[in-house]
């Protein structure tokens, strides 16, 4: 039962850390664009 409660833990934080990282990502790329579309030459 114990081996289960670990696999489950550390799956629920390989998730997490997955959320936050695609979420840092999309806020880069978000910037990324507004840099290239800005009409600052």
């Amino acid at each position: 039962m114990v081996e289960y409660v670990i696999v489950l833990i550390s799956l629920f934080a390989a998730l997490t850390t997955l959320g936050v990282l695609m979420y840092t990502l999309r806020q880069q790329s978000n910037r990324v664009l507004d840099l290239v579309a800005s009409d600052y030459p």
